[in-house]
């Protein structure tokens, strides 16, 4: 197989994958909103899951090809980056109950 049909087929990959995720987002912001949960409380959520996913597939990707110190770098940060983005829920969660 060719490096341009390699390419094609990986293009395709992704374009398919986007459009799944895309209608699995829309179905969780339905859910939510159904459930009278705010959009402001979903969305941190939703971009922890997007960084844990992308932070997952960089760590394993380095890992595959024997970097596994910058592997662990990866998932580090990815889980320090989520952290500084659950902030504000958790600070809204935390007025909450008081």
């Amino acid at each position: 197989m060719s490096v341009a049909a390699t390419l094609a087929l990986l293009l395709g990959l992704v374009a398919v994958a986007a459009g799944a995720v895309g209608k699995c987002v829309l179905f969780i912001y339905e859910l939510a909103e159904n459930a009278g949960i705010s959009q402001s409380l979903v969305t941190p959520l939703m971009k922890c899951v997007g960084v844990s996913v992308v932070a997952k597939i960089g760590s394993d990707m380095c890992r595959d090809s024997g970097m596994s110190a910058v592997a662990s770098y990866i998932e580090l940060v990815g889980g320090a980056v989520a952290m500084g983005i659950s902030m504000p829920l958790m600070m809204t969660v935390l007025q909450r109950m008081v």
